[in-house]
């Protein structure tokens, strides 16, 4: 049975005999296209994330953790001492990961970027593979002195170890089975305007969000739809990594001047 296929740039299904994708303008012949079964296994064209929109999403979920750990760890060293507040960081870190994985796929920080753990179906990945994935592989990806981490950043389909341990990809949240679509007729947001704010918040993150929110327009007017919309996330994302993380470090000021001012 004939399925259908896929404009291998952007993912939107193509009409028979059609020269040029509707969608995003790809020559139809630039490429091989994409064939997907029904409800078929990540395969070619399905767009992988790279190694500094991953970065900006674990920015703010380290932001996210650290709070939480900061309010969580000060009530229990008044509580109890040092000793239990000092694991409490690593424990809510954990957790975290763990459920929301477990639940949606996405963190917070992921939500914010637009992206999305999978399992090689393109599901929600089980809770024993999110385990070794968020437990066991990003302990060994640490302990590696990063170096799980960074093989993101050479890996064909842009895994690091802790994803090849668990059997996860990170994907656009709606790939689809047909990979991203992209609306030609809906203008993409660069975030200019929030990146050059959210610089004082946080000066290098600010310059990276500013920096790939020039490319938004410039992506546009030559016609790369997908290359303007991936932009476009990767500016949001590194805005709310800068803002997370200025205001974070207020708060943890503040914390650790009324600790001092208390003692």
């Amino acid at each position: 049975e004939d399925n259908g296929t896929f404009c291998a740039t952007c993912g939107r299904e193509q009409e028979p005999g059609a020269r040029f994708c509707p969608n995003c303008g790809a020559e139809a012949g630039g490429g091989p296209g994409m064939a997907y079964p029904p409800g078929g296994e990540l395969t070619a064209g399905v767009e992988y994330m790279g190694f500094w929109i991953r970065v900006a999403a674990a920015l703010i979920d380290i932001t996210l953790v650290s709070i939480v750990a900061a309010i969580v760890g000060l009530v229990l060293r008044l509580l109890l001492g040092d000793g239990p507040a000092n694991f409490i960081g690593m424990v809510i870190g954990w957790i975290y990961h763990v459920a929301f994985i477990a639940a949606k796929g996405q963190t917070l920080g992921k939500m914010a970027v637009g992206i999305q753990v999978v399992n090689r179906e393109g599901n929600i990945p089980g809770f024993g593979a999110v385990l070794l994935r968020e437990i066991v592989g990003k302990f060994l990806s640490f302990i590696a002195l990063l170096l799980g981490y960074l093989w993101v950043g050479w890996d064909q389909e842009k895994r690091g170890w802790h994803d090849h341990i668990g059997g996860t990809w990170v994907v656009w949240k709606h790939h689809g089975s047909a990979g991203p679509t992209y609306d030609i007729h809906r203008p993409v947001p660069n975030y200019l305007a929030q990146a050059i704010l959210v610089t004082f918040c946080c000066v290098p993150f600010g310059i990276v969000a500013i920096a790939n929110a020039a490319q938004v327009n410039r992506k546009l007017a030559a016609g790369d739809y997908a290359g303007a919309f991936n932009a476009s996330n990767s500016a949001k994302g590194w805005c709310w990594a800068a803002f997370w993380t200025g205001l974070v470090s207020g708060i943890l000021y503040i914390l650790v001047t009324l600790a001092f001012t208390m003692g």
